[in-house]
């Protein structure tokens, strides 16, 4: 598979998106929940792929992030999103049979998700990535 910088980028404004409506609806229910956190995963998560989707390097500090180590957080801070929601019912207990199945499946998704995140942040040993020339 192959990961390029405009793919990224694309991927980060979906993500962003998709972040500030969870939390808008969150704060518009007073609910602040499990699912806030997602949605501030999301929201760093989409700002950090917009980023590699837009420069070469960012400078943070003393450090300068490459794009694809832009790219490789941005799947790293995605990859606990989704299952967080349903955690606070499965470790209550009170999660329905159909909660946890979702829950198993989101962290798998998750694990896949947080692999590509290294295997990107590292250079791309099993993904071949492409900067936009």
């Amino acid at each position: 598979m192959t990961v390029t910088q405009e793919t990224i980028g694309r991927h980060g404004w979906f993500t962003l998106v998709a972040g500030a409506a969870i939390i808008g609806i969150m704060v518009l229910f007073q609910s602040l929940s499990a699912g806030a956190v997602t949605g501030v995963l999301l929201v760093v998560s989409g700002l950090c792929a917009i980023l590699a989707g837009s420069r070469e390097t960012v400078t943070v500090g003393s450090t300068a992030l490459t794009w694809h180590q832009l790219a490789g957080l941005s799947y790293a801070l995605l990859a606990p999103a989704l299952p967080l929601i349903f955690l606070p019912a499965v470790l209550a207990g009170t999660a329905a049979t159909a909660e946890i199945a979702v829950f198993v499946i989101t962290t798998l998704g998750g694990v896949a998700l947080a692999f590509m995140g290294y295997d990107l942040y590292h250079g791309g040993k099993h993904f071949a990535i492409e900067p936009v020339e």
